[in-house]
């Protein structure tokens, strides 16, 4: 999978991490149209990368303002139906902040989406509150680089993981491991049971030209 990043790039600081900026962009008046925009620039980019990998699952977040907005339904059909993109291509990650939301507001909201063929990814944050987990529909669990961050060092966060794990099997959910650095927290993850493993021990964040160059390169030690 491809997950779409947002980097900021000012010329007195250089590149700012997201972790810097997005929580103050997301008290913005701005942000649901730059949110749209995220998501607009990965279909586009993505759906020259289909041509190398037609399996590809492009990744982007969806934050709660998005989702309010009266005509993000209407956006969404009309961005799948002008890029002609599968929806079976994408996947929505819910941001934490979404488990403030309505729960009936939010659950109505995910079968749309998923009626879309879509995949609903729902942010490991959100695990603080059990009843989405129950109650949503969604297809997959991520487990955030803060969390595996301090994965071998702590024996209960690795049992944690295994437990949830288990659960996801049992549930029919995927669980994915972000920020995964190096060949120990690999094995770690993939020991307790995550069925997806991301982060920097495969790639640095990229841009869609030299991912472009990053499949191809996989394509062609495939056919090797």
């Amino acid at each position: 999978g491809s997950a779409a990043f947002l980097r900021w790039e000012y010329d007195s600081f250089g590149r700012i991490s997201p972790a810097k900026f997005i929580l103050w962009l997301e008290n913005d008046s701005s942000f649901p149209r730059l949110g749209n925009w995220i998501l607009a620039r990965a279909i586009s980019e993505g759906k020259m990368l289909l041509q190398l990998r037609p399996d590809l699952l492009i990744n982007s977040n969806l934050a709660n303002r998005q989702l309010e907005q009266p005509g993000f339904r209407q956006f969404l059909l009309n961005l799948l139906k002008s890029e002609d993109f599968p929806g079976t291509n994408l996947c929505l990650e819910l941001t934490d902040r979404c488990r403030f939301l309505d729960p009936d507001f939010l659950k109505r909201e995910v079968i749309f989406i998923k009626s879309c063929g879509i995949h609903v990814a729902l942010d490991g944050s959100c695990l603080l509150d059990l009843r989405l987990v129950r109650s949503l529909p969604v297809d997959i669990i991520k487990i955030g680089r803060d969390f595996i961050s301090q994965f071998k060092k702590s024996e209960k966060d690795r049992a944690l993981l295994k437990a949830l794990c288990s659960f996801a099997s049992e549930s029919g959910f995927t669980v994915c491991a972000e920020g995964v650095e190096d060949e120990e927290q690999y094995k770690l993850v993939k020991q307790a049971g995550c069925d997806v493993v991301q982060g920097y021990y495969f790639s640095r964040p990229v841009d869609a030209e030299a991912f472009e160059k990053l499949l191809l390169e996989d394509r062609q030690k495939g056919n090797a």
